[in-house]
């Protein structure tokens, strides 16, 4: 044997294990491997091309002659016969996995033609002559079967009950038949072909109800068919494969009989198509698109009081955070407008509108969920009044916002514990503030413009004047004056830049000019 089919078998190594048993019939040459040896490795000749594996077996080229199955695994043998061209022809034994016979008779091109079959006691349930006429019996002995069998299929003859009394007649591999329970309620009733259910077919749970009337392929169903429930209410219409719902297809709910979804379905899961969905109580949950057997696309979500709660777009089950949607707050009457991720700002906004007015109110997450703001809105954004707060949840500030932007009076907290009290324009402080420590002392009142003090302003300490003068972006430049803490008498009158003395001015102590002249950078040129 050539390297490279050494090397193809050695791949198979020990999960399967090998066995050889080497025949040349009209130049084929056969290989049932069952039990590995080596010295297959000595063969000569074998073309790796006609290797094939087939369900549990492995086989090179088509079996020709005599040969074993046996289990891919455990080695136990399954049958041991005669083969020609790849199929069961002649003499043969089929066994179970116990080790007992459970068949012995002859093949024909893979079907049973004459012999007979035994259970796992081992006795006789199947008697085929040699001219194709047998019986078959249950477990318990009875005879359910009497006739011809054509290609291994029962094809002409007569089932019976667990009575002995005929159920029905097949011909040439079809019949009709009624089939019963053991209380005499109605199982089946179709047709057959081959010895299975094939066609048209009605089927009955065992109290008699009616549970499906469609068609069936071998036994299942396929096709066009009605599934029932207990009480024989549609609880679907529609097509079937292999005895799952596929295909296009309308499904009931089985309590009120409401349509619950019509589209598409694979593999008995819905998958496209549009949903209605109800509660235990028949109350309709949601109704919308269904794609990939998922919520996608538009669609409506209900509370338990059949109030609409979700309006909008759906993505692989969830709601989008894109899109336009309305949502009722379970507090209150507000109804969500619209929700939607803005990249730029980092947040998460939710708009509301109050049920039957024009007002509204806004939402804002940060990308953790956490609340930063909550307040009045118009045209979808912060208009009216509101709350920011911190990524902590701490309130930061309370008052007018306008186009998103703090505008009007506001009462804002910064970072060190201080109150602001002011007005504000396009976001920043603008005009006549208050500033306050976190006892509520005054620090500053005066003017704002773009955030910082520009204009006049006075400072306080322990709720006391200690300087008051003009202000450039949030310095002391221009005139001013200074005060003694304690006394509140005079300390420094004078000019001012970049927050020091600097230019001309006069000291006090007490009372009484200490001195007078020029000042630079916060210090005296003498």
């Amino acid at each position: 044997m050539s390297s490279k089919i050494s090397t193809n078998l050695q791949c198979i190594k020990s999960k399967i294990i090998l066995k050889v048993i080497f025949k040349h019939l009209r130049k084929i040459q056969y290989i049932d491997i069952i039990k590995y040896n080596k010295k297959l490795q000595n063969i000569i000749g074998i073309n790796i091309l006609d290797y094939q594996k087939e369900g549990n077996k492995i086989k090179i080229g088509e079996r020709n002659g005599i040969g074993e199955e046996r289990e891919k695994y455990t080695n136990i043998l399954l049958f041991k016969g005669e083969y020609l061209n790849g199929k069961k022809d002649g003499e043969g034994t089929e066994y179970y996995q116990n080790g007992e016979i459970k068949f012995k008779g002859k093949y024909f091109q893979g079907n049973i033609i004459e012999g007979k079959g035994y259970d796992y006691e081992g006795k006789e349930y199947l008697i085929i002559d040699k001219d194709g006429k047998g019986k078959e019996y249950d477990i318990l002995g009875n005879l359910i079967f009497e006739g011809e069998y054509f290609n291994g299929r029962k094809w002409n003859g007569i089932y019976y009950n667990i009575y002995g009394k005929k159920e029905f007649e097949i011909i040439n591999g079809k019949g009709k038949s009624k089939e019963s329970f053991d209380d005499g309620n109605s199982n089946f009733e179709g047709e057959y072909i081959n010895g299975k259910r094939n066609g048209k077919v009605v089927e009955y749970d065992y109290e008699g109800n009616m549970r499906f009337d469609g068609e069936l392929l071998y036994g299942e169903r396929n096709g066009k068919g009605k599934e029932y429930d207990a009480d024989v209410n549609l609880i679907y219409t529609g097509e079937f494969l292999r005895g799952k719902r596929n295909g296009k297809g309308k499904e009931y709910n089985s309590h009120y009989c409401d349509l619950v979804f019509e589209g598409e379905y694979l593999n008995g899961q819905r998958w496209n198509g549009y949903l209605y969905e109800y509660d235990n109580d028949g109350i309709l949950i949601f109704q919308g698109y269904y794609l990939n057997g998922k919520r996608n696309g538009y669609g409506k979500e209900y509370n338990i009081n059949g109030k609409l709660i979700f309006k909008g777009q759906f993505i692989d089950g969830k709601r989008s955070e894109k899109g336009n949607f309305y949502e009722y707050n379970p507090i209150g009457r507000w109804i969500l407008k619209c929700e939607y991720l803005d990249e730029k700002k980092s947040i998460r906004r939710k708009v509301y509108k109050y049920f039957n007015t024009s007002k509204g109110r806004i939402e804002d997450y940060d990308l953790k969920d956490q609340l930063i703001f909550e307040g009045e809105a118009s045209n979808g954004k912060r208009n009216g009044l509101g709350k920011e707060y911190d990524s902590n949840g701490k309130l930061i500030y309370e008052g007018e916002f306008f186009n998103d932007q703090r505008h009007g009076k506001g009462k804002e907290n910064d970072t060190h514990g201080n109150i602001i009290i002011g007005e504000y324009k396009n976001g920043k402080r603008y005009g006549k503030a208050k500033l306050y420590d976190s006892e509520g002392n005054l620090k500053f009142e005066g003017e704002y413009k773009i955030g910082r003090r520009n204009g006049y302003g006075k400072e306080y300490k322990f709720g006391k004047l200690i300087f008051e003068g003009n202000y450039i972006n949030g310095k002391r430049k221009g005139k001013g004056k200074e005060y003694y803490l304690k006394s509140g008498d005079l300390k420094f009158e004078g000019e001012y830049l970049n927050g020091k003395r600097h230019g001309k001015g006069k000291e006090y102590s007490f009372g009484k000019l200490i001195f007078e002249g020029e000042y630079s950078e916060g210090k005296r040129i003498e």
